[in-house]
């Protein structure tokens, strides 16, 4: 008997969570969006129901927002479920193969499956946009580290010693060099943006918020310049709202990381926009779910 000619992807934020039908090709038949519940339970029996909405599917994969590890997702700071077993729930509830990943780390392999990255075997992405995020693809493989954690990249100390960052701490990449981060500073200068955008927007007749950026661009790359020394990825992918910043923002910062290059590193790194968009989670989580099954014959 054949298998199904699709998997069902999921990708669950804390406000919605987004479905997805995916052939083998990365062709998405049938979508649904619903909002994110309160609860695991809600969310499997939406999911569950959903299931019949659509086409067979051999397998689900899902991307979460929030740390995985082991098939369980770990008090999501933006979802009050705590720590949930999902993938041996829905394996029970569902009788599929289940596999879920941290939804930067899903998008990177969407990106280097079907996007920006694909033929890459050595892809590094960073999501920069409300925080930092990002995910590899070494050796043409996800990166996910002993415990499925790795490439918490906002969460490296290398911001301002007292910058607060959302997670408690202080000090780290994306309390500074985020959007957020950036708001956050430009209003204890006195500058009235509530957003990132704002702030982008009052650059070019402002100083002091040129001069802002500016200095972020520079922290920023010299991020980007530790991640190519720990990971010598053949290319950055840069998705996220601020990603799009180019002239300000992303290529300053990339000018940055080439100056705090090794010689052996300078020049070798190529980098890309995500081509994807919002379905890069959509589509990594469905690259997850092919990935457990057998190839075709």
């Amino acid at each position: 008997m054949s298998l199904p000619l699709y998997v069902l992807a999921v990708d669950l934020g804390g406000t919605n969570f987004r479905l997805a039908w995916v052939n083998r090709q990365g062709e998405i038949a049938h979508r649904a969006t619903y909002k994110s519940p309160p609860s695991p339970a809600l969310f499997y029996q939406e999911l569950h129901s959903a299931l019949a909405q659509g086409p067979p599917v051999a397998a689900l994969g899902l991307g979460l927002a929030g740390p995985v590890s082991q098939g369980r997702f770990l008090s999501p700071a933006n979802l009050p479920w705590g720590v949930v077993p999902v993938e041996q729930d829905l394996t029970q509830l569902t009788g599929l193969p289940v596999v879920l990943g941290n939804d930067a780390s899903v998008a990177a392999l969407g990106e280097a499956t079907f996007g920006a990255g694909k033929g890459v075997r050595d892809m590094v992405m960073i999501t920069l946009g409300t925080g930092i995020g990002g995910g590899a693809v070494l050796g043409g493989r996800l990166f996910t580290g002993a415990r499925g954690l790795a490439l918490e990249v906002g969460h490296v100390s290398l911001g301002s010693a007292d910058a607060p960052c959302g997670c408690g701490l202080k000090g780290h990449w994306e309390a500074s060099c985020s959007g957020t981060g950036l708001a956050r500073q430009a209003r204890a200068l006195g500058v009235e943006a509530a957003t990132a955008k704002e702030l982008f927007d009052l650059a070019a007749t402002t100083p002091l918020v040129q001069e802002l950026i500016a200095a972020n661009a520079r922290l920023l790359g010299r991020g980007l310049a530790g991640l190519v020394h720990l990971f010598d990825p053949a290319l950055l992918v840069f998705g996220g709202s601020l990603a799009h910043q180019e002239a300000l923002y992303l290529a300053p910062a990339l000018a940055e990381m080439e100056t705090q290059l090794l010689p052996a590193f300078q020049g070798q790194v190529q980098a890309a926009q995500a081509q994807l968009g919002d379905d890069a989670g959509l589509l990594g989580a469905a690259a997850l779910a092919w990935g457990i099954l057998p190839p075709l014959a």
